[in-house]
């Protein structure tokens, strides 16, 4: 396996990573989350051994690379039941908090989905709450906790937190390529027509889809497309403002500019997708944080953990509202 999204990908892990892993896997404050706060006795050797039995039909370490340096470890592990079992660990703590775990589960579960895999599974320790709100974000529902069900290295109970997601809840969200473009422009002449009643004729419609995938060839702006199977059901367009942007009101911070969910797919979790992806990108690109305006979606932002500022942007009168990040 090896798949990218932008500058993150996931490739199996080969002999020659043991070193890295080891590393990783012998450090406490790394491994503490799993149970192991004095690091796993394990050699690199040991690991060479395990990672040249493993396959793709049975079992898979992944290494997690950012721009070619790794920064973390994926697994999964395909069940009697028909599940596929996933782990995850962003291990230096300067790359924690930026997007990348977020970004990382959601490329291995789209794979897992397109390769025939139906349902997905993982659990977590109950204290980890940074996990579960990455997790319930992407979608996975929580099936169950399993009170004081295992002891940690240090002779302490832990309880587990289960979660599932099944390929028939997944929405897919991915860069918007130019096989897409059709698809965008007629998904954004229904959000300014039908949600904002402005009667834009198709030329102005074009000229408007032709803008902004101009920008995002810039890289500008980022355009995604959502999609549930091979019907596109939503879009979001977003940048770090800047000076070459044609909107710069908070120079290096994130700015969402439309989050659009067609209308049969609206309270199904779309618009929440697409706004936990371009949060992940933009925490990648170091922003402090996101804002955005609006006057019709107050209660979606203020659920995805957006506070109103109280101000109003003079260019479209929209209430704006921001999040930043917490550190």
């Amino acid at each position: 396996m090896r798949v990218s999204d932008g500058e993150l990908t996931l490739r199996e892990a080969i002999v020659a990573d043991a070193v890295t892993l080891g590393g990783w896997w012998r450090d406490g404050s790394v491994m503490a989350h799993a149970g192991f706060p004095l690091g796993l006795d394990i050699t690199d050797e040991r690991i060479a051994e395990d990672l040249a039995t493993q396959s793709d039909g049975t079992r898979r370490t992944l290494i997690v690379e950012v721009g070619g340096r790794p920064v973390g470890e994926m697994n999964f592990r395909h069940r009697d039941d028909g599940a596929v079992d996933i782990g995850i660990k962003i291990c230096p703590a300067d790359w924690q908090e930026k997007g990348y775990g977020s970004r990382a589960l959601r490329l291995l579960i789209e794979t897992l989905f397109e390769s025939g895999c139906d349902k997905i599974v993982l659990d977590t320790n109950l204290d980890n709450a940074r996990a579960q709100h990455v997790y319930e974000k992407l979608g996975f529902q929580k099936v169950g906790i399993r009170p004081d069900s295992w002891t940690d290295q240090l002779g302490r109970l832990q309880s587990a937190v289960d979660y599932r997601l099944a390929r028939s809840g997944w929405t897919s969200v991915r860069r918007c390529l130019s096989v897409d473009v059709n698809a965008f422009k007629q998904m954004l002449g229904s959000c300014f027509r039908d949600d904002y009643h402005m009667p834009l004729t198709d030329r102005q419609v074009d000229g408007l889809c032709s803008k902004i995938t101009e920008q995002a060839a810039a890289d500008t702006v980022l355009v995604d497309l959502a999609w549930c199977g091979e019907a596109p059901v939503g879009f979001i367009t977003y940048q770090v403002d800047g000076p070459s942007s044609d909107w710069n009101e908070f120079p290096g911070w994130g700015l969402i500019r439309e989050c659009y969910t067609t209308p049969e797919r609206r309270r199904e979790g779309v618009g929440r997708a697409l706004a936990t992806q371009a949060e992940a990108v933009l925490k990648g690109r170091n922003v402090p944080g996101v804002y955005l305006t609006t006057d019709d979606a107050q209660e979606f932002w203020t659920a995805m953990g957006y506070r109103d500022t109280g101000q109003i942007c003079a260019r479209n009168q929209g209430e704006i509202f921001e999040k930043r990040w917490r550190h």
